[in-house]
């Protein structure tokens, strides 16, 4: 299995195991025909218990590659903090979803599969010793009671469940070590990359502190070879030295929390404001519906307030003619504070374009 996580659950993965096993049995047969065709024997029977070894070996390597990672992920003393509790709970809600339930309630269980399998079995014992004579343990199928027919076909159903029961429970675990590992292995990197943006924005300070031992070379590009680069080179600390390189590393660890604290905050205040601007914006939209549902159109143009509607009537009626708006007269009234100033009216030309190129929000700033 391999967590997918464009789905956000395990798959079944199984293409590199059977490319890998294709490729060894190919070149097993053709050791086989190494033996046969050419000579001396010994070429093709060394190169067959060569691909047996490699077998051996390759399998070796699947069954225990996840039962390593996750011994190493365990060890970690943050393990609880920053992983289980959150990869339990997303393999469970894949689990449900999956069931098709909102709660683990709902769900019948493997354990409780294996109780109805037992009262189950109980009731076909109780039933069968009413029916058997001296002679027979069991009835003849033929003369079965349908009673009796209709337990063993629960029985045999519930044997079907209980073994898909144990699956999924059995891939619910597997999704949980899975989830573990790879949340595991992120933190790791992301240690990794704080060591190395460590290193690379206080080189300045390390080398105050007579710390140049830290210079990347021009082939150390990739993280893992930054990481093991410094790793190497913090060997050649003593303690002294060592205890003044973890003090910065603590101090920049705690700014970079800092920031990244309150780089969240103002990310989760800017969604919060965006999401206030839409409920404005929605409740806006929803009290203006209401208002032009109520509005008579059939009433003359200057009692209707402006909408979209208003002007596409306004489009209409006053084709060839100008219109004259009462709701805003061409006087100081329609200016409010700007009345003061001084200001002269005029109609825009009639061969005059509105939103000729074009609008957007910024128009009226």
């Amino acid at each position: 299995y391999r967590y997918d996580p464009e789905i956000g659950c395990i798959r079944g993965y199984n293409s590199q195991g059977h490319q890998s096993l294709g490729f060894l049995f190919m070149v097993w047969i053709w050791s086989v025909l190494l033996c046969i065709w050419v000579r001396p024997t010994n070429i093709g029977v060394t190169v067959g218990c060569l691909v047996e070894v490699l077998t051996v070996i390759w399998f070796v390597y699947l069954t225990t590659l996840s039962t390593s990672q996750l011994s190493q992920a365990v060890k970690r003393k943050d393990l609880f903090d920053q992983c289980v509790k959150r990869a339990w709970l997303k393999a469970r809600n894949a689990y449900l979803q999956q069931k098709n339930v909102l709660k683990v309630a709902d769900v019948l269980t493997y354990q409780e599969y294996v109780k109805e399998q037992d009262t189950v079995v109980k009731f076909i014992e109780t039933t069968t010793s009413r029916y058997k004579d001296a002679n027979s343990k069991i009835p003849v199928a033929k003369d079965t009671p349908n009673e009796l027919q209709e337990l063993y076909w629960q029985l045999q159903s519930t044997k079907e469940d209980k073994r898909k029961a144990f699956q999924e429970e059995v891939r619910l675990l597997i999704h949980f070590e899975l989830l573990l590992i790879v949340s595991v292995i992120q933190i790791i990197n992301e240690e990794k990359q704080r060591l190395v943006n460590f290193v690379i924005k206080c080189h300045k300070k390390l080398a105050e502190e007579n710390l140049d031992y830290f210079i990347f070379d021009e082939d150390t590009v990739s993280l893992e070879a930054r990481y093991k680069f410094i790793q190497d080179r913090l060997l050649y600390l003593d303690q002294n030295q060592r205890k003044i390189f973890d003090d910065l590393k603590a101090k920049f660890d705690k700014d970079v929390k800092e920031r990244d604290h309150d780089a969240k905050i103002k990310i989760y205040e800017q969604d919060q404001a965006k999401k206030k601007r839409e409920k404005l914006i929605e409740d806006k939209l929803k009290r203006r519906a209401e208002e032009l549902s109520k509005i008579d159109w059939n009433q003359p143009l200057n009692q209707i307030p402006d909408c979209l509607q208003k002007y596409q009537k306004i489009c209409q009626q006053f084709s060839s003619r100008n219109f004259k708006d009462d709701q805003f007269p061409a006087d100081h009234n329609s200016l409010g504070s700007l009345a003061s100033t001084s200001i002269t009216w005029e109609r825009p030309p009639a061969n005059m374009t509105l939103f000729g190129k074009g609008f957007s929000d910024n128009d009226p700033v």
